[in-house]
């Protein structure tokens, strides 16, 4: 456990004595946060990170400059810890950001931690690693927090109702200067196929030395690289259009020698609903992951007809006002949106969910989507109040023989807040266990001059409201509104279910050929390829044929899973079953005498003259490209491969360095660094 000394420090004491001199308009550049609510009880209560100890109360403008006050030193690659608090009276999240390149602005990367901090809870804490990149010297850190959260969203610069922001000096303490030529590591990202809006993070593992620059660089076609302006750091935050491969160039100031990490490729498969007419629709999806539902058609029903009446004997159901029930079976599984469920919970104030533990949704009507309220069905939600069973009636019921029940929820004269007598409100909502409609059955729904909701909700971001009465003024007087399951894809007339009959010929050690049937009508099928040893998995799409061929790229001896879907394709779009079951089998072992793919390159280091070796590949030809450590292409030329193990000899008159050594055989790519000393 760690021991503590807390210790309360006046304003001004420590610059005196410890520090000397203050900061003054040195860090006039930096933004300052703003929050409208002052004096609301939000702030943080307490603050350490190193030498940085600081018990405060709340600011008068919830914003408070420190940074004369107190400092702390950080040694790059040492990892510290935050340690927080806040004031009594609410939950925070606390975020720190250090200004690590000291260009007086607080970026995303420059984040280092934070955590929601409930009050009256002994605080909080997290850790962080100083980047070995960071630039050493005096620099700002910035602590700020938000009432209840969450981290997500929170920057350095917020402006919002409730919070409070610290600024606090640090000195950020190099390492020993660099020598030789430094390692750069192989690449790595948070991601490895993004869609256009998607940010990911590009990073190499920083060098345990001062004096190191780094250039990102990007590429298309896996070969011709230019630099990302700006991208200086051990790590990057981006996004992408297209496919890209990405590597870093890792330079030593001193020796003025660089080396080339391991480039990484991150792929534009923007997976999603590609179907306008779906809910979930995603505008940026490439490719059509199946994940496509239709959600309900809206449309009128028969009143008369669809009114039912309350069977005697009928147990009333109690609720206060702004009250929620407890669970209430329905009888049957009702897929609300797909999904089954076997009881519902009851809000006072007009609202059924599917879901347990939420709020009362007073006072007015909801917008839908609602994160707030999930899986639920409004039925003119506003502010009722049936005052313990004594202000109108609320009834739940199931009818009906098994596989054609209907479960009923009534509110019978129901007022609105305050009653008795308020804008009354005669509603049922009926579910069906045979078709799984929904039906919204309203004798009268009265206005009290508030607005109110109509409509189904999934969570917050698909919804669908009955027009004009999402969060709006309306009454509704002897109607029907029916809520009928959508056809999926639109009501295609193709025969979405998963190919069959699926199975593996021309098995080597290296190649597989695969066949499936597809069902009647399906002119498109979607693959993937899954090696169980390593977890990787390779794509495809085809179209018009039920064959497909992964030919000289897989590995000998290993076991593969294939599952397939089948889809009714229209031009680019096309509407996918599910997927099928896994289908497994094994690659050949290696027959005698025969090499396993491989590519050597030696000796490494060397002159400038060394050999490529390649193992294992067919007959042909690969190409050859050798890049500097800038992407200057330094040789490019197609060599011949026999089969089994071919050598070929290359002499360059090169510069001492790294480079890049590439060979591309068909769709393959293998890169390899060599040293040239």
């Amino acid at each position: 456990m760690k021991n503590k000394i807390y210790i309360q420090i006046k304003k001004g004491i420590l610059a005196l004595s410890l520090l000397g001199f203050t900061f003054g308009s040195a860090y006039a550049q930096y933004c300052t946060p703003t929050f409208t609510d002052i004096g609301g009880g939000d702030f943080i209560s307490y603050y350490e990170v190193g030498d940085i100890v600081n018990y405060s109360d709340e600011d008068a403008d919830n914003y408070a400059d420190y940074t004369a006050d107190f400092s702390t030193d950080l040694l790059m690659g040492a990892t510290y810890t935050v340690y927080c608090d806040v004031g009594p009276d609410w939950d925070e999240a606390i975020k720190t950001f250090i200004d690590y390149d000291q260009n007086g602005v607080f970026e995303d990367y420059e984040e280092v931690g934070c955590v929601i901090v409930p009050n009256a809870t002994g605080g909080g804490s997290y850790e962080f690693t100083v980047p070995f990149d960071a630039v050493p010297g005096t620099t700002r850190l910035r602590a700020i927090c938000e009432y209840n959260g969450p981290c997500d969203g929170l920057t350095a610069c917020f402006s919002g109702t409730y919070g409070e922001a610290e600024d606090y000096t640090v000195v950020i303490i190099g390492g020993d200067d660099c020598e030789g030529t430094p390692d750069a590591g192989t690449a790595s990202s948070t991601m490895e196929t993004t869609c256009a809006s998607s940010v990911f993070t590009l990073s190499v593992p920083p060098v345990t030395a001062a004096g190191v620059t780094y250039q990102w660089q990007s590429s298309v076609d896996g070969s011709t690289y230019t630099d990302i302006d700006g991208a200086t750091s051990s790590s990057l935050s981006t996004s992408q259009t297209d496919a890209t491969w990405y590597q870093c160039v890792v330079t030593c100031t001193g020796s003025g020698e660089s080396s080339i990490s391991t480039a990484v490729f991150v792929n534009n498969e923007c997976l999603g609903c590609m179907d306008e007419t779906a809910l979930n629709y995603y505008a940026e999806a490439n490719v059509d992951d199946g994940s496509c539902f239709y959600g309900y058609t809206i449309s009128d029903c028969d009143y008369e007809g669809s009114l039912l009446t309350v069977p005697d004997g009928t147990v009333e159901l109690c609720l206060t006002d702004d009250g929620v029930s407890t669970a209430q079976p329905i009888g049957f599984d009702f897929p609300f949106y797909e999904t089954p469920y076997s009881e519902v919970y009851v809000g006072a104030n007009g609202y059924m969910s599917f879901n347990s533990g939420l709020g009362s949704a007073c006072c007015t009507g909801q917008l839908l989507p609602s994160a707030t309220y999930p899986n639920s069905i409004f039925f003119g939600q506003e502010d009722f109040d049936p005052n313990s069973c004594t202000d109108g009636d609320i009834y739940t019921w199931t009818q009906g023989d098994p596989g054609s029940q209907i479960f009923v929820l009534a509110f019978e004269n129901v007022p609105h807040y305050p009653g008795p007598d308020i804008a009354l409100v005669t509603v049922q909502v009926q579910l069906f266990e045979a078709t799984g409609e929904i039906k919204i059955v309203s004798t009268e729904i009265n206005n009290d001059g508030g607005s109110s909701t109509m409509g189904l909700n999934l969570d917050g971001t698909i919804a669908q409201p009955v027009d004009g009465r999402n969060q709006e003024l309306w009454t509704a007087y002897d109607e029907c509104i029916l809520f009928s399951p959508a056809d999926a894809g639109g009501g295609s007339d193709c025969d979405l279910v998963p190919p069959t009959d699926i199975y593996v010929d021309g098995l080597s050690a290296y190649t597989a050929i695969f066949h499936w049937t597809n069902p009647e009508g399906t002119g498109a099928t979607k693959g993937t390829l899954w090696e169980l040893s390593t977890g990787d998995y390779r794509k495809f799409t085809v179209y018009e044929t039920e064959e497909y061929s992964f030919a000289g790229n897989l590995t000998p001896s290993t076991t593969y899973g294939i599952r397939l879907k089948s889809a009714c394709a229209d031009g680019d779009y096309w509407t996918p079953s599910l997927f099928s079951d896994w289908y497994y089998f094994t690659t050949d072992p290696l027959r005698e005498g025969e090499f396993a793919q491989s590519i050597a390159l030696y000796p490494n280091p060397n002159d400038g003259n060394f050999r490529i070796q390649l193992n294992g590949y067919e007959s042909g030809e690969a190409q050859v490209i050798i890049m500097n450590a800038v992407g200057q292409v330094m040789y490019d030329a197609n060599i011949s491969i026999d089969a089994n193990a071919s050598v070929h000899d290359i002499s360059l008159n090169l510069a001492a360095g790294t480079y890049i050594v590439k060979v591309i055989n068909g769709s393959e790519i293998v890169t390899n660094t060599i040293i040239v000393e």
